[in-house]
């Protein structure tokens, strides 16, 4: 992944990604614990060209948001920046590897510590797109709260409601079968890794 700046980021993205951008900016702001920290934030872009936002107080990340539909065109210095960052972060886990592999299978450890990182990254994915449901409903109930009580109001705004719920219970179907995925695979990889470490132990 590589940083890119707001105006970068700001090219791409549409009218619900900058509600949901300043729904959350407001929130962390509003929060009395937070009146004395610094909040800052932070565009990047994934390796599949994912554009996402992490926001930070004092420096430390407190939320991320994943905008799932908004895809980054990079320039060609981009590109270059974002291959040598992905080509980088690989070569880092290899290295991290080999130094805890002296007496266990290498390959074996290797190939489940890239799938641990694989299965950890999809499990928040997971955890950004629930979070991003969960500001919807409560925008749909907001809507329901001031929408007028006249007859046509209510059906225009229960038509919209409608759809909505449609979509958020198709990705919500979607999300948590991903999830349960997810965290099968990562109880099976704990459970090859943790059985080659006893395994070690014993020689």
């Amino acid at each position: 992944m590589i940083k890119i700046s707001r105006v970068e980021a700001y090219q791409y993205m549409d009218q619900a990604d900058f509600d949901l951008m300043d729904k959350i900016h407001a929130e962390l702001a509003a929060e009395e614990t937070n009146n004395y920290r610094e909040l800052s934030s932070q565009f990047f872009v994934q390796g599949d060209r994912t554009l996402y936002l992490e926001f930070y107080l004092d420096g430390v990340r407190v939320e991320r948001i994943v905008f799932l539909q908004t895809k980054i065109k990079l320039t060609a210095d981009g590109e270059k920046r974002l291959a040598e960052a992905v080509e980088g972060a690989n070569l880092e886990m290899k290295n991290k590897t080999v130094e805890v592999v002296a007496g266990l299978d290498e390959g074996l450890l290797r190939s489940k510590v890239f799938d641990l990182d694989y299965v950890r990254g999809g499990i928040e994915l997971n955890a950004a797109t629930l979070r991003n449901i969960d500001i919807e409903l409560g925008q749909i109930a907001e809507n329901v709260e001031n929408t007028k009580s006249d007859m046509e109001s209510m059906a225009l705004t229960f038509n919209d409601i409608n759809h909505k719920i449609l979509l958020l219970s198709d990705l919500m179907n979607y999300v948590t079968k991903d999830l349960k995925t997810n965290t099968k695979q990562l109880g099976d990889l704990q459970h090859v890794l943790w059985q080659e470490v006893k395994n070690y132990e014993n020689d």
